[in-house]
């Protein structure tokens, strides 16, 4: 009788992991933890072309290494200009991007690591660009070392400014922040740079449209007990950025190690940490440009409404040329493309110089 039951339960226990075999395989092949390229592009400027489909060929084993040149690439898109290939990819639910110049290697893809990239800012004062996804594509065998340069970071948000790069990122368990200034180098995870506290607010704005105040030290100072309470006025807020419009407050905090935003409306309270989080969710589709000036110190037009025209899918890809803004205000002279957009409910800046590539986000 005892052997009878054991033969049972064996052949139960066999039949569950096979189950469970299949349900993973079934997994995978949905594509829920695999490498996928969701879109790509080699070229310079104007002059690029779609590489999707190339790329996605040629992941092995959830990995995807490649030597970047015209021949790997199918074909020269821009003849005598330096290229670069920019790659939208997701890996095990997460979306991710990189940029990678002619003549070096594309690597992504693998096992997901310990190392992850809560936040990424760079910028300077309330003129930022979030580069998370960018460094979280940097990451190789649980570390991230880079030197924090424009080009590494994808653009220069704080022209003829010394920028910083603030990073929040989870290592084994560990929640820890560090900033890294521009021309230096960024090395973790690293013991030195653990907080205090269990609540943290990593990027607070408070305003309308494209005018707004950064709040994020503000708020951070009210923290007490790993609590914070106040009415969010003009008063409370250290100012009033845009008089005769309602204003919002847009949050993004950590709290016990977990993102979590909010938003609250004026003259109403905030309390954190809520009662419900709100996780940081990226669905691709709330990018929205608030403001876009093209043009230099001779001169300056608004192209916000063009810009925003060249939108799909969520995302941005326009060449900066007097060609596809429309004009040339500063004949002569260096011009930018000077834009303020938002992305999941935080405003942004970028600044793009004549014949360069505007990426959002």
């Amino acid at each position: 009788m005892t052997y009878t039951f054991v033969q049972k339960s064996l052949v139960i226990v066999v039949c569950m992991l096979c189950l469970g075999a299949m349900a993973v395989a079934q997994f995978q092949a949905q594509g829920w933890n695999n490498l996928q390229v969701t879109r790509a592009t080699y070229g310079n400027g104007d002059r690029v072309r779609d590489v999707t489909a190339l790329l996605n060929s040629q992941i092995q084993n959830n990995r995807l290494m490649i030597q970047v040149n015209n021949r790997t690439m199918g074909g020269d898109p821009a003849e005598g200009r330096p290229k670069t290939l920019t790659v939208w990819y997701t890996h095990y639910g997460r979306a991710m991007q990189t940029t990678v110049l002619e003549k070096s290697a594309l690597n992504i893809g693998g096992q997901p690591t310990g190392l992850r990239i809560l936040r990424a800012d760079y910028g300077e004062g309330r003129r930022f660009m979030d580069v998370t996804a960018r460094l979280n594509s940097q990451v190789q065998g649980d570390r991230l070392n880079l030197r924090i340069t424009n080009e590494t970071m994808g653009g220069d948000p704080a022209e003829d400014q010394r920028k910083v790069l603030t990073v929040w990122y989870s290592s084994d368990g560990h929640v820890s922040r560090v900033n890294v200034g521009e021309k230096e180098m960024l090395e973790i995870p690293s013991d030195q740079h653990a907080y205090q506290g269990n609540l943290q607010i990593m990027r607070a704005q408070y305003g309308a449209d494209y005018r707004y105040r950064d709040v994020t030290e503000l708020l951070n100072s009210q923290v007490q007990g790993d609590r914070l309470n106040l009415q969010v006025t003009n008063a409370t807020m250290g100012g009033d950025p845009a008089e005769d419009r309602p204003k919002t407050l847009t949050i993004s905090y950590l709290y016990q190690g977990q993102n979590g935003r909010l938003v609250v409306r004026e003259k109403e309270y905030l309390t954190l940490p809520a009662s419900e989080a709100n996780p940081w969710a990226s669905n691709g589709t709330d990018l929205e440009i608030l403001r876009a000036i093209w043009g230099g110190a001779g001169g300056s037009n608004d192209v916000t409404a063009m810009v925003a025209s060249r939108l799909q899918g969520g995302r941005l890809q326009l060449p900066v040329t007097r060609y596809t803004m429309g004009s040339d205000p500063a004949p002569g002279q260096l011009k930018y493309l000077k834009i303020i957009y938002q992305w999941q409910g935080l405003r942004y800046e970028s600044n793009v110089p004549e014949n360069g590539t505007l990426i959002l986000p």
